[in-house]
């Protein structure tokens, strides 16, 4: 019997697998581009958000730093701008002779000469008063860690948003803070993490705002694990728990991409 002989590839063949390789790079860029504006959009929200707290802070502040009962106002002339006048309180002051080995810190004491009754010389060493740090409050924390994340700076932004949940349990940005945790480990692509964030996130605060996204964002991490099943049933829970939230919208387009790839992948 003759061997029967393998034809020779064509050029029908080197044009499909040429087609194929530029549908592969399409595909990854087009991959690319919709991570990245995933990203802008999750950065987005957050300055949204960011906008509106900054603007109740400064409410707040405005309210804050209205000058005391005991401190004096007045209008300087042709000027509405007011000027407080506060009596300075007198300073403690230590008086000793300084020893050879002493060498006080210009950060700690103000240096004064002086004379006793006697005659003899004498330095003055006053206390300056140290500012302490105030510990942060919860706008504070929570601001510190938007910042840390816009940065990109996710780990240092847990942090802080950790921080804020430990001492403002019940405050009404709690929800929000524990989603920016899940955010930032989605961020960092440690979607398991992401996931029990965004899961804690609908057992905590089920009826808060963040608790749509939080559900869109479980379906999200579902499909990063190569869970499409429980992705597709996040989705469906998503529309019908909160079906008047902006998230929906997005939820149905996932579903519809999901099913689409589940019948092509049954021919």
């Amino acid at each position: 019997m003759t061997a029967c002989a393998t034809a020779p590839a064509g050029p029908g063949t080197d044009i499909t697998e040429s087609l194929e390789l530029r549908l592969a790079e399409q595909k990854k860029q087009l991959d690319e581009a919709n991570n990245r504006i995933d990203e802008l959009s999750i950065k987005f929200s957050l300055l949204q958000e960011k906008l509106v707290s900054g603007t109740e802070t400064t409410a707040v502040l405005s309210e804050s730093t209205r000058p005391p009962a005991h401190l004096k106002v007045i209008e300087l002339n042709g000027s509405s701008l007011p000027v407080k006048v506060v009596e300075a309180e007198p300073q403690k002051v230590l008086k000793f002779k300084l020893g050879k080995n002493i060498t006080p810190s210009a950060s700690t004491f103000k240096v004064s000469k002086g004379k006793k009754s006697d005659g003899k010389s004498v330095t003055k060493l006053s206390l300056k008063k140290s500012k302490a740090k105030k510990p942060l409050g919860p706008k504070g924390l929570y601001s510190t860690g938007q910042n840390l994340f816009l940065d990109g700076r996710y780990e240092e932004a847990r942090k802080f948003f950790s921080l804020f949940l430990a001492s403002h349990p019940s405050h009404s940005l709690a929800d929000n803070a524990l989603y920016w945790q899940g955010e930032a480990f989605y961020s960092e692509k440690q979607y398991k993490s992401a996931l029990n964030t965004f899961l804690k996130v609908i057992e905590l605060y089920p009826n808060e705002n963040k608790a749509p996204d939080a559900l869109l964002k479980v379906g999200y991490s579902y499909i990063e694990l190569d869970d499409y099943g429980s992705a597709s049933r996040a989705f469906k829970r998503l529309a019908s728990s909160y079906p008047d939230s902006v998230a929906v919208s997005k939820a149905d387009r996932m579903l519809k991409s999901l099913l689409k790839q589940e019948k092509e992948g049954s021919k």
